[in-house]
């Protein structure tokens, strides 16, 4: 293999082309895309639409779950 070329990504959606790691604003604007189609679906999901929603919602649940860890969550005012 040539210096600097790396083999191609298997893309993760037909619908969007993302690879991943996938920036937290992609993972929303996706999950969103979703949620639209959902709704445009009579409130069902293909089976693939299903399979993509169940993992963006394990990636934003994670990212969340990162956030609070690392103490980057605004938690109201402070009244002292």
């Amino acid at each position: 293999m040539p210096l600097g070329s790396q083999p191609k990504k298997e893309l993760t959606s037909s619908r969007n082309l993302h690879y991943y790691p996938m920036k937290s604003s992609a993972v929303l604007k996706e999950l969103k895309e979703l949620k639209e189609d959902w709704s445009k679906q009579y409130f069902k999901f293909t089976d693939d639409q299903q399979k993509r929603y169940d993992k963006l919602l394990v990636l934003r649940r994670k990212r969340v779950k990162e956030m609070y860890a690392n103490d980057r969550v605004h938690k109201g005012p402070s009244n002292k």
